[in-house]
């Protein structure tokens, strides 16, 4: 395809997104709505959810188009979108709209509702030390190189943060990109076949470079050309990653790195030496010595996919200087699951993904495809897009929207049973399996629990979710110009939902146990009776418990003397919540 016709097929995409969305009267929108579809092509999300996310444009909008949390790969991509050409001072202004945003003052001050609505969620990313911000300025004309220079070099600087006394910095990578380079970023997520994969094996000065290793199973260690590993991600895409506790992150600090190796000329030669290469399991290997290759059935990358990922992106820069070690071990079916973990535990993958290779999480699959309605447990985060289409629309059809991930199991869960500062700010204590964490993940995932009992807090999560935002809904679209001043709840009903959770799991385990263990998850039957009748009983134990926090809240603004009080901090204060529990059960 010509690249007329590669941008044709683009702006044909985006005129059909104004005339389904936008009732054909906003193309700056739908055109924000496939940048961010573009980017986050490998994710299961549809065009309704893409809507909400690129809602913030507009007057007040403090220069940000749209947003996503990518907890997968602890990540914030932060969009915006302009159809003219794009000049330096875009880009410059685009990294200070968005430093700004540590400001919360400023925020609550100056921004439009629907900033202010998704301003929590943005606010915890950034002041999160694990998660990095990816900026990307979709351009819809062209970009003068002055900008392309800014991005890549003083725009991608590391980010220095500084909350009261403590000062942390923030990895930043900034991109922009036009048209044809964001539809290639969706064709490089998109998905792929069953691969088999031939590689050719570099020679070095000894002769082949590969060896046999040691032990029960069939294995290869070799160092072969890179742009082999780019010609396998081409033909098969995520398929390559089945096995792999994350996707690709597209652009971090360790990305940046390895492309910094491939720019310089002189060490790019030594990638495979400076790299930590690429760990595959398969379900069979044969290596043909005279014929210089090795053949893979069923190629599934557990550790490298970051490697990959960036070699692919910066395919244009490989030679046959540039070479890469692979390990390669034979075993899919019996020993892929500890290669996974043991090959990922020195790298920066998250504890829930880690934990999600644990043969527990399978049978917590089970159980929840066992209740009526079934629900999809998504235990590698990610995993539906290895789905083909017509995979998809089976899916699709059997579960709709209830789909569970191995995130909300853990951090509903806890919060459920009492712990919501742990949720929210110490998942990874649930997921390591280390004190306090530990009690709580065994409870959650105890093998007498049925689906039911493991489902009742993620159910309450999302009930409390949406009550939330259909009050502050309520309360702008009947209070015009509303401002945090006269209705505090703009300020701490956001960032509230795992306290609210935690007080409607209180109020339902003192109920219903009437004196029992109260840190326990509820019993089998009462947890289904409870899920199917939540029209009768939710919304009385949701009003108690929201009026509990805006009490707290109040007393705390009175003590203080001011109009505020500080969100985060708030949140963070255990004896104020136990002032909830107290005040809910009242």
């Amino acid at each position: 395809m010509t690249t007329r016709n590669r941008k044709n097929a683009a702006r044909t995409e985006i005129d059909e997104l104004n005339r389904q969305h936008y009732s054909g009267s906003a193309p700056d929108r739908a055109f924000a709505h496939w940048a961010l579809k573009c980017l986050l092509a490998d994710k299961d999300i549809d065009d309704s959810e893409l809507v909400e996310l690129t809602a913030l444009g507009g007057p007040k909008d403090l220069g940000i188009d749209g947003y996503y949390v990518d907890q997968e790969n602890t990540r914030l991509i932060l969009l915006q979108a302009k159809g003219t050409r794009v000049t330096r001072t875009d880009v410059q202004e685009f990294r200070s709209a968005i430093t700004a945003l540590v400001d919360e003052r400023f925020v609550l001050d100056n921004a439009n509702a629907v900033v202010k609505e998704a301003y929590p969620s943005i606010q915890d990313c950034l002041f999160d030390e694990s998660f990095s911000v990816y900026a990307v300025l979709a351009a819809g004309d062209r970009i003068l190189p002055a900008a392309q220079s800014y991005c890549e070099g003083p725009g991608s600087e590391p980010w220095v943060i500084t909350e009261g006394n403590i000062t942390h910095t923030k990895d930043f990578t900034f991109e922009v990109q036009g048209i044809l380079e964001l539809a290639e970023t969706k064709r490089s997520l998109s998905f792929g076949d069953t691969p088999t994969v031939t590689m050719p094996i570099s020679h070095n000065q000894n002769g082949l470079a590969f060896h046999y290793m040691g032990g029960d199973f069939k294995s290869v260690l070799a160092t072969i050309p890179a742009s082999a590993l780019v010609d396998a991600y081409e033909e098969f895409r995520s398929a390559i990653f089945v096995l792999n506790p994350r996707g690709p992150q597209g652009s971090n600090k360790v990305n940046k790195d390895i492309l910094e190796t491939l720019k310089d000329p002189v060490v790019k030669n030594h990638f495979h030496l400076l790299n930590n290469g690429v760990t595959v399991v398969c379900d069979g290997l044969t290596v043909d010595e005279q014929a210089n290759r090795v053949t893979i059935n069923n190629f599934q990358i557990v550790n490298g996919c970051q490697t990959v990922y960036t070699l692919f992106r910066a395919k244009a820069k490989l030679d046959e200087s540039v070479r890469c070690n692979v390990r390669i071990i034979e075993g899919l079916a019996t020993f892929h699951d500890r290669i996974a973990k043991a090959s990922n535990s020195q790298t920066g993958v998250k504890a829930e993904q880690l934990a999600s290779l644990d043969s527990v999480h399978d049978r917590v699959a089970d159980e929840l495809k066992k209740c009526d309605p079934p629900w999809y447990y998504e235990k590698q985060l990610g995993d539906l897009r290895f789905l083909t289409a017509a995979q998809r629309r089976v899916h699709n059809a059997r579960y709709q929207k209830r789909k569970v991930s191995i995130t909300h199991l853990g951090q509903f869960g806890a919060a459920f049973l009492g712990y919501p500062i742990l949720a929210k700010h110490d998942l990874k204590a649930v997921f390591e399996r280390r004190s306090p964490g530990d009690r709580i993940y065994r409870t959650i995932s105890n093998s007498d629990n049925t689906g039911e009992q493991m489902l009742l807090p993620v159910v309450v999560g999302r009930l409390v979710s949406a009550e939330v935002k259909a009050r502050l809904a309520h309360l702008r679209a009947n209070n015009p110009g509303a401002t945090s001043d006269r209705f505090p709840a703009l300020d701490w009903a956001g960032p509230t939902s795992y306290d609210l959770v935690a007080l409607v799991g209180t109020i339902l385990r003192r109920t219903i146990r009437s004196g029992g263990s109260e840190d326990l998850l509820l019993p089998a039957s009462e947890s289904k009776a409870q899920i199917n009748s939540h029209e009768k009983w939710f919304n009385d134990a949701f009003d108690k418990a929201y009026d509990a926090v805006e009490w707290v809240y109040d007393v705390q603004k009175a003590a203080r003397g001011t109009n505020t009080v500080q969100i985060r901090s708030f949140f963070r204060d255990q004896k104020l919540y136990e002032d909830m529990v107290s005040r809910a059960l009242r």
